[in-house]
């Protein structure tokens, strides 16, 4: 969850983590999103990510460098500053909770040791239960994964922004964390787990409920499905470390003030690409990973054409890299380009984004293209309230609605997020401090 204050009115106008989330595509029975242009903080969360016109001072670096010369005052006569601690943004879809549970509950080694354990007592209640709770809760996880896409993704980052008179410049470090997984959950496969289930709850309940299934027996002991079960996916991971320095300065064109941003910086990518199943173990991230060193920029151009109307252009990622995984698979990120018109005042923004070309897949995922809409309103100086819109109008994601909200103290501002549609969830928190 992430959290950055709302604009000045002086304004103008991870081993563990990351291998739990590439083993979260091990069911994915759809594919994912393509590598969108990005959410990195609580207001873009709440504003649907209309951020490119209708961001900040404090945020630009993320979206659109430019608008960080959007202030109109010296910096040592302001507290415009920012100084972002470290936040967590976080999103999911059901299937994506579904695969977490798979993780962090270990279901797919309970299947053998509840096995073991009934069949080493199969009269002892206990052993009856647990071997009923295993066989219902990875039945229960195989389907929702079977029936439900798989989204996951995670940002947590730190930043110092310093606005100064139609200029100005900041600092973040930056870690997003995206899985994509395409799987092949057989029919075969749930049709056993589910007569596992049968007869798990028919030894619990002493024959009251479920079905006997002999045929899953060796003699007096229960047979171990997962040799026979025979669905697998291929599954892609991509953390990307970023460690960038903005900068933005306005000029005059044809009369008109312009801004242009650039933001430098360096990047490190670590690249998990493997293929997984129930009989093996997970093979290991820190073991498979592969890491790259480069760098890359992003630029940004915005102007105010009316009074209180911005519109901004801003390309994030402009070289093209292809990334290899430890097996000689390529993971490519290609540049990321979003036009932004937005109108905004001390007291309110409202703004529109929309992709300006497809966002292209970096593994097997669908094509990624958004629209987003976001309003801000500031009806005193400590507090904000916000709310979003965001549409794939070239995939098949459900549209995403988001709310949220800012409170300062002093110099301390928090801000909060909430985004849900009827299969994405996810939140964003994040502290600031003013200087």
């Amino acid at each position: 969850m992430t959290l950055i204050p709302s604009p000045s009115a002086n304004s103008r106008s991870r081993p563990r983590c990351l291998r739990a989330l590439a083993f979260a595509g091990l069911m994915c029975s759809q594919t994912a999103m393509a590598v969108s242009y990005g959410i990195y903080d609580p207001r873009a969360l709440a504003m649907g990510g209309a951020t490119v016109a209708a961001g900040d001072t404090q945020n630009a670096h993320f979206y659109n460098p430019a608008l960080l010369s959007f202030h109109d005052e010296d910096e040592d006569l302001t507290q415009d500053g920012r100084f972002i601690v470290p936040g967590l943004l976080a999103m999911s879809s059901e299937g994506g909770k579904a695969a977490r549970n798979l993780i962090e509950d270990d279901m797919v080694e309970n299947i053998t040791s509840s096995i073991d354990s009934f069949n080493a007592n199969p009269t002892n209640e206990q052993s009856q239960r647990g071997l009923l709770d295993a066989m219902s809760d990875i039945n229960t996880a195989m389907r929702d994964m079977d029936e439900n896409p798989i989204e996951l993704e995670l940002f947590t980052g730190l930043s110092v922004s310093e606005p100064a008179e139609r200029e100005g410049g900041s600092f973040y470090l930056g870690l997003r964390a995206i899985v994509f997984g395409e799987a092949d959950v057989t029919e075969e496969d749930l049709a056993l787990m589910e007569d596992y289930e049968e007869a798990a709850r028919f030894i619990a309940t002493s024959g009251a409920e479920g079905e006997q299934h002999p045929e899953l027996y060796d003699g007096t002991q229960l047979r171990d499905p997962r040799p026979e079960l025979t669905s697998q996916a291929q599954i892609s991971s991509l953390a990307i470390s970023e460690w960038g320095i903005a900068m933005a300065k306005e000029f005059t064109v044809f009369n008109q003030p312009v801004s242009f941003g650039f933001t430098p910086k360096i990047v490190q990518a670590e690249v998990y690409r493997d293929d997984v199943n129930f009989i093996d173990e997970v093979p290991s991230y820190s073991d498979n990973k592969k890491s790259h060193l480069t760098m890359n920029f992003d630029l940004g151009v915005a102007a105010e054409v009316y009074e209180n109307v911005r519109v901004g252009f801003a390309v994030r990622d402009v070289m093209t890299k292809s990334f290899k995984s430890q097996n000689g698979l390529a993971l490519n990120l290609e540049p990321r380009m979003r036009l932004g018109v937005a109108y905004v005042n001390d007291w309110i923004s409202v703004g529109m984004d929309v992709d300006a070309k497809k966002n292209k897949p970096i593994a097997t995922e669908e094509d990624n293209q958004e629209l987003a809409l976001g309003v801000d309103v500031r009806p005193w100086k400590s507090l904000s309230f916000r709310t979003g819109y965001r549409q794939n109008f070239a995939g098949e994601s459900d549209d995403v609605l988001s709310f949220g909200l800012r409170y300062a103290v002093w110099r301390l501002e928090m801000e909060l997020a909430y985004a849900v549609s009827d299969d994405v969830e996810g939140g964003a928190l994040q502290f600031g401090l003013r200087f």
